[in-house]
């Protein structure tokens, strides 16, 4: 039992540096859920998945959370929600950062050659909005800037 749960761990690890940002999950709680969180109401994290969450919060709201992924990849969340008259107003930043990735070159004769290091970013920034018109129906919004890429690499940066 300890053994399959050792593989299980370190394939979950091993699948998490790889992804996207966006396919690792928002916090903690959506993480530990498997990121099966678009219906969950009432935490600040929501604004990453369904903004639309963000309208049961009833007081102030922060959350952080740092994972280093097997020493290489450095995850960072940051959100904060605070309710208003009208609805709550949430911002977040979401951030994952890979540091001295071996940059290769094909030499002339075939091989793969070293040709220095370089790091790798991936960041998401977030507004959202959320309000209850009604008490069966919770509306959100959100605005986010996602950024991408090595300052090191040619052509390896997107963001929108």
């Amino acid at each position: 039992m300890f053994i399959c749960l050792c593989v299980f761990i370190a394939a979950a690890c091993s699948s998490a540096i790889g992804a996207d940002i966006m396919q690792i999950g928002a916090g903690a709680r959506s993480i530990s859920m498997g990121r099966a969180y678009a219906g969950e109401l009432g935490d600040v994290n929501s604004m990453f998945i369904n903004p639309a969450g963000l309208s049961a919060i009833n007081t102030f709201e922060l959350s952080s959370m740092y994972v280093n992924f097997a020493g290489d990849v450095s995850y960072t969340l940051l959100s904060a929600a605070y309710p208003f008259r009208f609805g709550v107003i949430g911002v977040g930043y979401l951030g994952a950062f890979s540091g001295d990735l071996a940059l290769t070159t094909i030499e002339s004769t075939g091989r793969i050659g070293a040709d220095g290091v370089f790091n790798y970013a991936s960041n998401i920034m977030s507004v959202s909005y959320a309000g209850n018109p009604s008490d069966q129906l919770s509306l959100g919004l959100s605005g986010k800037y996602y950024s991408k890429g090595s300052p090191q690499v040619s052509g390896a940066n997107g963001s929108g």
